[in-house]
């Protein structure tokens, strides 16, 4: 049985996900602090003859497959990595994040992003087909996450272009029933008002579910070439697997939940650690000379919060009792577990555990994936620079591509453990100049106007490109995701100018988001706004269209310095989930 496009789920959930004020202080530390990253001066910049059809440069080749393949890959030439297209040329991922026609906003009229595409374009297909050509006139050359809606008019569409492809085990898993929420005893909700879940991924019925899940991409094989990477699942279904200052410490998640839990009526991620710990220290005495603690056995003896055994561990005895009173109470929705373990053995013992939680996740989901897509990349949507160490660890074998920010001494942490590229991300704002203005909530206006947040583009985009890490100073950026095709609508608790477009479809490009109507190219009616709004779009093209010139160009053998790479620059911090 196919399963449907995932929906996009409230905007909300989504900033709240990010933290939204810490993107905003870190952009004013990446466009302040780090320097402008010089571009090459041998180097033209490209024309439209210089790419291939996905949007891959020409001048840089695959040294692995320069013949190129029937899918997308990823490949370091000369210390630099890439994606590389099926023509086997260098792909720097410029994506659209959210290009759908569904959102929880409306404009100042009250009428829905989706209300006014149809009256614009009449017919889905004809929507899908012209926001892919103003996509890639912008130069973008991604549908990336929760861009699902696209995809299924392929068939049907003249002009592509390369898509994420996200297959939600986590979600689906936990939606049929049969797979348990490690998470269920936790006060903990997503700023949607739904529960925060994370899967127990040593429940057998998760293996089976996702062998049977990864089989369904089949379909996907006939536009198998136009698919950049496939995420396991969404990033507000991993939580768990972000930052520590946001997520849970998944260990001690496992260690607090209920065995007893779950549509089986057992949390088998908790039995994995007790597995786990018994065969680590053999005696239960051993066991609480490490942690301080005063268990009766590794099972259960008097049951969840009331026994002295380990699986009747509820959170009380791990330490940060006041962690502990918080994630139960009422108010606590914000408050995790991440300051405070009683012992350091304890620490390490739930550090090394929560290695083998997403080592499970990421070697179960991944293995379908790559029987169904062969040499398709996977991209990890949480578990990048910014998350815990051992997330990286288990994750790093079995991902080819991760996603997310962090800052320069994270970058160079992660990249030491990992050793894999890396997507950041732009969120910047301009409430001001936008169609939101004056409605904005809790979310404040990073630039003062569109030209300006064209410029913060610009800037993050180039430090993207230009960061290095490692020992050798190796480039582990391959791509940069905006958020998000049009602006979180005006009837979300959390609202703000994250758009390429206004709700209305009206360009921030200081032509068509205006009071007067007019006409497009095509004859479409466009303006009709509130204001009169700035130009962001213009330096956006800009920007995309020179990206490939930030880095030197590659030259030479595989494993050679890249020429003219000079010293490496301070890393910047990007704006990052």
């Amino acid at each position: 049985m196919k399963t449907a496009p995932i929906p996009v789920r409230e905007t909300a959930t989504r900033l709240r996900r990010r933290g939204l004020v810490q993107v905003l202080l870190l952009g004013v530390l990446l466009m302040a602090t780090f320097p402008k990253p010089a571009r090459a001066q041998d180097v033209e910049v490209p024309s439209p003859a210089d790419f291939d059809v996905y949007g891959g440069y020409r001048k840089i080749r695959s040294q692995a497959n320069p013949n190129g393949a029937d899918h997308f890959a990823v490949e370091k030439l000369d210390g630099q990595w890439w994606f590389i297209t099926p023509e086997g040329n260098a792909f720097f991922k410029l994506g659209v994040a959210c290009v759908t026609l569904y959102g929880p906003g409306k404009d100042f009229r009250g009428k829905t992003y989706q209300e006014n595409a149809m009256a614009k374009y009449g017919k889905t297909e004809v929507w899908a087909q012209e926001i892919t050509k103003r996509l890639r006139g912008w130069g973008f050359n991604t549908f990336d996450q929760y861009s699902g809606y696209v995809e299924p008019w392929f068939p049907y569409m003249k002009e592509k272009m390369a898509f994420i492809l996200t297959r939600g085990f986590a979600r689906h898993a936990l939606g049929s029933k049969t797979v348990g929420n490690l998470l269920q005893d936790l006060n903990c909700r997503h700023a949607g008002g739904g529960p925060r879940v994370f899967p127990d991924v040593f429940d057998p019925a998760f293996e089976t579910f996702c062998g049977k899940h990864a089989g369904e991409v089949a379909d996907k094989r006939d536009h198998r070439k136009w698919i950049l990477g496939v995420t396991m699942d969404e990033a507000d279904d991993l939580f768990g697997f972000g930052g520590a200052g946001g997520h849970p410490h998944l260990g001690w998640a496992a260690a607090q939940v209920n065995p007893a839990g779950g549509p089986s009526g057992k949390i088998h991620t908790k039995q994995a650690l007790a597995d786990f710990l018994k065969t680590k220290y053999g005696t239960i005495a051993a066991l609480n000379a490490a942690w301080g603690t005063a268990y009766t056995g590794f099972g259960s003896e008097g049951g969840w919060g009331k026994g002295a055994g380990l699986l009747d561990e509820d959170g009380r005895n791990l330490g940060d009792k006041e962690a502990y009173d918080h994630t139960r109470g009422n108010w606590g929705r914000d408050y995790f577990p991440n300051k405070t373990f009683k012992t350091k053995a304890l620490e390490q013992d739930l550090d090394d555990f929560l290695e083998q939680i997403s080592r499970r996740y990421f070697s179960v989901t991944g293995a379908g994936l790559r029987a169904a897509l062969p040499g398709v990349p996977l991209i990890a949507a949480r578990g990048g620079p910014d998350s815990r160490v051992p997330i990286i660890r288990g994750a790093k074998d079995h991902i080819d591509v991760f996603c997310g920010g962090g800052s320069p001494k994270e970058v160079e942490k992660f990249y030491a453990v990992a050793g894999k590229p890396v997507v950041g991300s732009f969120y910047g704002t301009a409430n001001k100049d936008s169609a939101v203005a004056g409605r904005e909530k809790n979310v404040q206006s990073e630039h003062a106007t569109q030209p300006a947040r064209g410029e913060g583009y610009r800037k993050t985009l180039e430090s993207l490109a230009a960061m290095r890490a490692g020992t050798a100073g190796e480039y582990p950026y391959v791509g940069c995701m905006i958020w998000c095709l049009f602006d979180a609508g005006l009837q979300n608790w959390e609202t703000g100018n994250f758009g390429l477009v206004t709700v209305m479809d009206n360009a921030y490009d200081g032509r068509e988001a205006r009071k007067a109507a007019g006409k497009d190219a095509a004859g479409r009616t466009v303006g009709g706004e509130e204001g009169d709004y700035g130009d962001f779009v213009s330096a956006v093209r800009e920007a995309n269209r020179t990206v490939y010139v930030v880095r030197p160009l590659v030259r030479g053998k595989p494993g050679s310095a890249p020429a003219g790479a000079g010293p490496a620059p301070k890393p910047a911090r990007p704006h990052g989930r």
